[in-house]
C-alpha cells in the first residue's frame, strides 16, 4: 500500500500509539530516569507520579474532543508533495516509519 493511500484512508488522524509512547517517555525522563526499580521504590515512584498528575489535572482539564485548525488538509497535502518518499521505511505488513514535517532525526535512527 502506498503512503498516499494510507493517509487518504486514515482521514488524517494518527493511527499509532504516539500519545502513549510520549507519556511513557515522560515517565522515564521525569520519574524512573530510565532505570529499572526495585518494587518498593517503584511503588513510591508510582505514588509520586499519580500525585503530581492529580495536581496537574486541577490546573489543566482533559480535552473532550480533538480540534484541528482549518488548514490541516492543505498542510498535509503540501507536506506530501515535498517530502522524499525514499525516506519512508516499510517495516512490515502495515508498519511504516515516516519522516516528520519537522524532522529532528533521520528515519534510520528510529531503528
Amino acid at each position: 500500500m502506498h503512503l498516499e493511500n494510507i493517509l487518504k484512508t486514515s482521514g488524517f488522524y494518527p493511527s499509532t500509539s504516539n500519545g502513549l509512547e510520549s507519556l511513557n517517555g515522560k515517565i522515564k525522563q521525569m520519574y524512573t530516569l530510565h532505570n529499572k526499580l526495585p518494587l518498593s521504590l517503584w511503588l513510591q515512584t508510582v505514588k509520586r507520579t499519580l500525585y503530581d498528575w492529580s495536581l496537574a489535572s486541577t490546573r489543566t482539564s482533559f480535552a473532550l474532543q480533538i480540534e484541528f485548525n482549518n488548514n490541516l488538509k492543505l498542510r498535509t497535502y503540501q507536506w506530501l508533495q515535498k517530502f522524499d518518499q525514499t525516506q519512508v521505511l516499510h517495516l512490515g505488513a502495515a508498519s511504516y516509519v515516516v519522516p516528520s514535517s519537522e524532522p529532528k532525526m533521520d528515519t534510520l535512527l528510529w531503528l
